[in-house]
């Protein structure tokens, strides 16, 4: 069985994120400020369960509900040092590791675990025109993930959040 979240908006650091029933189930909102910028991302309680600090130089940095202070996102996110492979790896609260695959322009994201590397816990779609309808209209962006990742599913959100929004700005920077 897979469930789906979409995303109302395309841009993942400003959107609501909605269950198949219609109920915001996250929150993702970014202040900008003019020494950082910060994105807050709530469950459907409205409880901030992580705040990303945006860094132009330095790696961003992430703050999990409960934490004192920021840590480097590197510490968390860890790339893969093999080229070309763009994958990112991580482990939940209980040391279970999970690894993205596709994490660059034009690749599909999928989300992995460790002990399974057949078949995605999760998978990204991006929204998409769909041309066939008259007058066409834009799928909106949504992430589809399994029982597995509904065990995750906060810690798979804000990953996805993180890696969306650093391909994003990344991809941004080269079209200048």
């Amino acid at each position: 069985m897979t469930t789906s979240l979409t995303l109302e908006s395309d841009c993942p650091w400003k959107t609501a994120i909605i269950d198949d029933s219609g109920c915001t189930v996250y929150d993702v909102k970014t202040a900008f400020h003019e020494d950082s910028n910060y994105t807050a991302i709530r469950n459907e309680r409205y409880e901030i369960i992580a705040t990303l600090r945006w860094r132009d130089f330095l790696p961003d940095q992430i703050m999990f509900d409960g934490s004192a202070e920021f840590a480097s996102l590197n510490t968390w996110l860890k790339r893969s040092k093999v080229p070309m492979t763009h994958n990112v790896k991580w482990k939940d609260n209980s040391g279970r590791g999970y690894v993205w695959h596709g994490n660059a322009p034009g690749l599909p994201l999928e989300l992995f675990s460790d002990d399974d590397k057949r078949i995605p816990i999760a998978t990204y779609h991006p929204s998409v025109l769909k041309t066939n309808s008259r007058p066409p209209i834009r799928a909106p962006p949504r992430l589809e993930f399994s029982r597995r990742g509904d065990e995750i599913r906060d810690l798979m959100v804000v990953s996805f959040i993180c890696l969306e929004k650093k391909r994003r700005t990344e991809q941004n920077k080269i079209q200048f």
